[in-house]
């Protein structure tokens, strides 16, 4: 990951928090009451989840008026946290006031920390400003998302032509290694 331009300014108005297993839920109440934030940034696990046990400091960051923006830590995808509704810890996060940022990752934080804070220079806060960066960076009603690899045929042949060669090199059988893909691709 590259290095992340903080200034001044932006330290001030911008809390970027590292979601960890076993993460007190103490700790984004005391940063929001700490300091004087008007927005926070939780990089995420890889599927855009954190962990149950944060959702009520979610909700109390949320309801003092700082939106509480969700970034995929997975850099291997093109796009964010995509399949968010349909997966319950992202739903809870959500229904506890987080807002899912499904068209960047942890690749895009800067283009992001930038965007939040020029909602902030232009006066925006609270439910108003998490608009403006839902807005922008998650999918509107509709709006066609990006599909994952997994659901594009043609990553998966690719997939399985990198699986087979990897499995020939290991000196697999030939017979093994059609099992194997098979297996693989759930058939």
């Amino acid at each position: 990951m590259s290095e992340i331009n903080i200034n001044k300014q932006r330290e001030q108005d911008i809390s970027i928090v590292m979601v960890t297993p076993g993460m007190n839920p103490e700790s984004l109440t005391a940063l929001a009451s700490m300091k004087e934030i008007k927005a926070m940034v939780l990089v995420t696990y890889a599927t855009g989840t954190t962990p149950e046990t944060l959702n009520g400091a979610i909700q109390e960051v949320t309801q003092k008026g700082i939106p509480v923006f969700l970034l995929s830590s997975n850099s291997g995808d093109p796009a964010g946290i995509l399949n968010d509704t349909n997966y319950e810890p992202q739903a809870q996060s959500k229904k506890a006031g987080a807002i899912a940022l499904q068209k960047v990752n942890i690749k895009h934080i800067q283009q992001v920390l930038d965007a939040i804070q020029a909602e902030i220079d232009a006066k925006k806060k609270g439910p108003e400003l998490g608009e403006a960066i839902r807005t922008k960076y998650a999918y509107a009603p509709g709006e066609e998302k990006p599909k994952p690899d997994w659901e594009i045929p043609s990553k998966i042949a690719e997939q399985r032509t990198l699986l087979g060669h990897t499995l020939r090199r290991m000196g697999t059988p030939e017979d093994e290694i059609e099992k194997a893909l098979d297996r693989w691709e759930g058939k």
